[in-house]
């Protein structure tokens, strides 16, 4: 059946069946726009369920924050007393050493004379410096479960910041040498340990304290 239909001037129209269908879908949409515009949200329901979502999924949320937070500070906390223990040896032992907390604390620099530590011009160490390292030594080795303790020394060398370190037979060499010896000798780990030549100013030692995560352990906020 052809759906158009044409009038006594031959226009081409809708058919009687189509004209009704029509006006059955207007009336629907019609029905519905007078529905919702006079219906009442449930507002007291819908805003129970928007409080319960935000509840459950902001403490979820918070519980997380506090737990990494929580973890952060202790671990700030044992740095902390690790520089402080260390920045105690050297102003008990050595008063002409500079003490620096860096890192919010976390990290300790200790800058000092070389003969302090070392005999003038030879690669020994100062008889009376013995018990501090064994005291150092001690304090390195004590560390919270998952964390270690490292020291960094580097001897100053002299020269400019891209000028060549001195070779193996160096004095500096030497004293590197000897120095980081007198550490593993009481029981200091190589994973705790790292002793090298830096350019700077000649005659100077700088020690190097933090508490590092022990690997695979993870870091605080992963």
């Amino acid at each position: 059946m052809d759906s158009l239909e044409q009038d006594h001037d031959g226009n081409a129209g809708l058919g009687g069946g189509h004209s009704l269908f029509l006006s059955l879908y207007l009336l629907l949409l019609a029905f519905f726009i007078a529905l919702v515009s006079v219906s009442i949200p449930e507002q007291p329901r819908a805003q129970a369920v928007v409080d319960s979502l935000t509840k459950t999924f902001s403490r979820f949320a918070l519980a997380r924050t506090d737990g990494l937070l929580s973890e952060r500070e202790a671990q700030a906390a044992a740095a902390g007393r690790f520089v402080a223990e260390a920045g105690a040896l050297f102003q008990a032992d050595l008063p002409g050493a500079q003490a620096s907390r860096l890192a919010s604390g976390e990290v300790l620099d200790v800058t000092l004379r070389a003969d302090l530590l070392f005999k003038p011009n030879e690669a020994a160490l100062v008889a009376a410096r013995s018990e501090l390292l064994d005291r150092l030594s001690a304090t390195l080795r004590s560390a919270p479960a998952g964390t270690y303790r490292h020291l960094e020394v580097a001897l100053s060398t002299g020269g400019a910041s891209d000028a060549p370190l001195p070779g193996a037979e160096s004095l500096e060499q030497r004293r590197a040498a000897l120095l980081a010896g007198a550490l593993r000798a009481r029981g200091v780990l190589p994973t705790g340990l790292a002793v090298g030549l830096v350019p700077g100013p000649l005659g100077l030692v700088t020690l190097t304290f933090r508490l590092l995560p022990r690997p695979g352990e993870g870091e605080a906020g992963r």
